[in-house]
Formats: C-alpha cells, structure tokens, sequence
C-alpha cells in the first residue's frame, strides 16, 4: 500500500496538517465524523479506535482517583 504524506492525508480527512499532526502525537483528539474519517482513511474499525480510547480514558481516571482518592463523590470506575 502507498504511504500518504501528512499533507495528503490531511487533505483528504478535511482538515489541516496541523490538525492531524496534533492528533498523531495524542495532543489532540478527533471527534464525531472526524473520528470516522480515519477509521475511513486508515481502514481501522472505529469499534477498533473507540475502545483504545476508552482503555486510555478508563486508565486516566483510574490515575487520577489514586492520586486525589477514591472517595471523591462515591464514583468507582470499572475496568473494560
């Protein structure tokens, strides 16, 4: 398969090199119909993309209730 350059992704996902750049490097996240595009572009499964980020997510707010407690608000967070 042809290797896209980040411009030539960037163009056909809709948005600027930026953008994908910051999504590349996790310092942003896609969104919505974004999210699809990549699944699109990049021929992932969004129920693939969706669960690394709900693995991701879960691991932050479990982090996150270890170092303020886990008796903020009586949530506890389960594991996927």
């Amino acid at each position: 398969m042809h290797r896209l350059k980040q411009r030539d992704a960037a163009k056909l996902l809709g948005v600027s090199p930026v953008q994908l750049m910051l999504w590349e490097q996790g310092k942003r996240m896609p969104i919505g119909k974004n999210l699809y595009k990549l699944g699109a572009l990049y021929h992932a499964l969004n129920e693939d993309i969706y669960f690394e980020l709900r693995q991701e997510a879960v691991a932050e707010v479990a982090e996150n209730m270890s170092k303020y407690g886990e008796g903020i608000g009586g949530i506890h967070i389960r594991s996927p």
